[in-house]
């Protein structure tokens, strides 16, 4: 059912959280003490694959604070601002790294620990409601006694080409094989640097004249042959260099391709594990030939156990079918869809990163059908309203049918009665249909016996029909001088619903009267105000058009949220205090994705607790936004935190955006208690 949420512009909302921000009283939040750091070590040398403690970091815990997080932040010494630091979450109050932790760290930095180097550490402490300080800074420099060892980088065929700046440096345990995996791309030269310095020697290179391809040959002049390797399939390949007996091998992972696997618009939706296989030839185009739901989003997923690594659609390019390549969950989830069901064939290009979806159909040339006769427009073809495809084999049309009242169907609406398709008189089944397309030919009819709402279902292929009496379920509309629609009840916008119980609607209502309606579409049975009931909120079941139509009154215009329940008979509408407080944006695993300018805010009473019900989808990361047009700041999830459903404010870029996830579907209702830190994700029912 569709959601209506009141919208405030973005500047309103951005004013709103400067004006509150401001008037905030800084004694109200009392500052967390600064920590201080020390290290056991100052000139640290060590063997790089030692697992024996090489430094260790401790600090003294803030006096007066119980529950404190700390992150250990290190970094290269010239970054005096820790712009490029890689940092280090820690439970406790200390940090020990062995010397292949350092090592890793040093790569992480692109630091060559060879010759040796400077760095520098600090610690942060948080004790929640974003109190932050920071420990004094401290310089160390770390060498590594196996400086022999070469430090050696593939460079060409790999995700950053000929960059040596860029390149990941390969991985030894003896200084003699070297270890690398990742992508290779097909037909494309590569060789091994022995620096990333932007020498391009010495190098390994192919040795041309050895029996065996894989063989190579150290290149240390500028004269020698600059020879290199080629793979002839693209995909993700394990390379083994041994310097000591010149070899290389180069194998790749299961077959050496990508498996791709459409999902979200396709007949398993997001089942992953029943998801097909897109077929490939060169392990660069991919194709899948299949039905396609429109308005559904659908993505390429590249392993049916994971939901990354994936291909999802880069919302920043200006070809809407262009992909890019989603490895990490905070990276935005964005996806492609088609306007109208059909068979398409999906291709996508994993190195051109194009996507197209070719539709095997001509919706141009697709009859239109129009049923007449025992609708509501009766015999006049102008304004017979037009049945509906996905394919233009089946159509369909719902509406109210009059009984014992002739009715067929019309292939235009222009005045000619032909050709148009009608009863089969002939046929076994009633509800059989033939062309008609010469006046000669019979021009029976169908009818049915009871006045109702019906879903008619004309297949012009089988020449089938099916008419189907529509049993619904009933909604609540709301309608009268307070909504936009008034007292139109055609235009009546839906409440939301997950159980055909509670209902919930926001938005602006003028001064005026109201009630609801079960079905948008009839006057009666309606939810109207009980006037004996002791308090005024409380609804009665109006089921006939003589008792008393007794009203709602709104006396104050506004933003109003409104909750009902059909059970209880009790109402509340609130005027909305929200815009009286920062507003905060659920993002992510609901139907806006990571599109922030389009995502709805949370609504709160007190500017303490926020609530926001809508749908959540599987397995799909998100987290709550400060403003619509920022990403800094937000509330995050605290993986430090024992309780899975506690968050944490997060102001800087550096700091962890872990976030949440539901495993199940459906329409929640989120909760977020800006004080205490507790979210919560109560499942209401299924999505509507």
């Amino acid at each position: 059912m569709k959601r209506i949420l009141s919208i405030l512009p973005a500047a309103f909302a951005a004013m709103t959280i400067l004006l509150v921000a401001s008037c905030k009283d800084p004694n109200e939040i009392k500052p967390i003490e600064n920590p201080v750091l020390s290290i056991d070590k100052t000139d640290l040398q060590f063997e790089e694959y030692g697992d024996d403690a090489a430094i260790t970091f401790s600090w003294k815990a803030p006096a007066g604070e119980t529950s404190v997080s700390y992150i250990l932040m290190i970094t290269k010494s010239e970054d005096k601002g820790f712009a490029s630091c890689t940092d280090f979450e820690v439970s406790g109050t200390s940090k020990t790294f062995t010397s292949a932790g350092v090592r890793d760290f040093a790569n992480a930095l692109k630091v060559d620990l060879s010759q040796g180097a400077s760095f520098i550490a600090k610690v942060m402490a948080t004790a929640g409601a974003g109190r932050t300080s920071y420990s004094n800074v401290v310089e160390f420099t770390a060498s590594k006694n196996n400086a022999g060892y070469e430090t050696i980088y593939p460079i060409g065929a790999m995700d950053w080409d000929w960059d040596p700046t860029k390149a990941e440096m390969m991985k030894t345990d003896d200084g003699i094989v070297y270890t690398w995996t990742g992508m290779l791309k097909a037909k494309n030269s590569f060789k091994f640097l022995c620096q990333n310095d932007g020498n391009w020697i010495p190098s390994y290179n192919r040795d041309a004249n050895a029996e065996n391809y894989w063989t190579v040959y150290k290149k240390t002049e500028d004269w020698q042959p600059d020879d290199c390797f080629e793979v002839d399939k693209p995909g993700q390949y394990t390379i083994t260099l041994n310097i000591k007996e010149l070899t290389v091998e180069v194998v790749p992972c299961s077959d050496g391709f990508h498996k791709l696997y459409p999902v979200g618009a396709m007949e398993w939706g997001w089942d992953l594990e029943a998801a097909e296989e897109m077929e490939t030839i060169d392990g660069v185009t991919y194709t899948w030939t299949g039905y396609l739901t429109a308005g559904l989003d659908f993505k390429f997923e590249c392993q049916k156990t994971a939901w990354q690594p994936s291909y999802n659609r880069d919302g920043n390019a200006e070809d809407y079918w262009t992909a890019y390549y989603k490895t990490q969950d905070w990276e935005p989830d964005t996806q492609w869809k088609v306007e109208i069901s059909g068979i398409y064939t999906l291709t996508i290009n994993i190195e051109t990163l194009k996507v197209t979806a070719e539709p095997q159909f001509d919706p141009s040339s697709w009859e239109k059908i129009y049923p007449i006769g025992a609708m509501d427009w009766g015999w006049d073809p102008t304004q017979a309203e037009e049945m509906t495809t996905e394919d233009g084999i089946v159509y369909y049309w719902t509406g109210n049918i009059v009984a014992n009242n002739d009715f067929k169907f019309l292939c235009q609406n222009d005045g000619n009665w032909i050709p148009s398709y009608n009863r089969d008189a002939n046929a076994e089944n009633y509800w059989t249909v033939y062309k008609k397309t010469e006046d000669w030919q019979p021009d029976d009819c169908f009818k049915v016996s009871e006045s109702a709402k019906y879903k008619i279902t004309l297949n012009i292929v089988d020449l089938t029909v099916a008419v189907d009496k529509v049993v619904e379920n009933p909604g609540m509309y709301p309608v009268g001088g307070c909504f936009a629609w008034g007292w139109d009840n055609t235009l009546a916008e839906p409440m939301m619903t997950w159980n055909d119980k509670d209902y919930f609607w926001a938005g602006w209502l003028n001064v005026g009267t109201f009630k609801f309606l079960c079905y948008k579409d009839n006057w009666v049975p309606s939810y109207n105000r009980d006037p004996n009931a002791g308090y005024y909120w409380t609804m009665r079941y109006r089921d006939d058009g003589a008792s008393d139509d007794t009203l709602f009154d709104i006396a104050d215009a506004g933003e109003y949220i409104i909750e009902l329940n059909t059970e209880t008979l009790e109402i509340s509408c609130v005027k909305n205090p929200t815009y009286d407080y920062p507003l905060i944006y659920p993002i992510g695993a609901m139907s806006w994705g990571w599109d922030l300018a389009s995502a709805e805010h949370m609504f709160t009473y007190d500017g303490e607790t926020y609530f926001w019900i809508g749908e959540v989808k599987a397995n799909n990361d998100f987290k709550f936004m400060c403003s619509n047009t920022e990403w800094i700041p937000s509330y995050n999830r605290d993986e430090n935190a024992e309780d899975e459903w506690t968050a944490y404010y997060r102001d800087q870029d550096w700091q962890k955006d872990s976030q949440f996830k539901v495993t199940e579907g459906g329409i929640y209702k989120l909760t977020l208690n800006v004080k205490t830190l507790k979210v919560t994700a109560e499942r209401l029912g299924d999505v509507r």
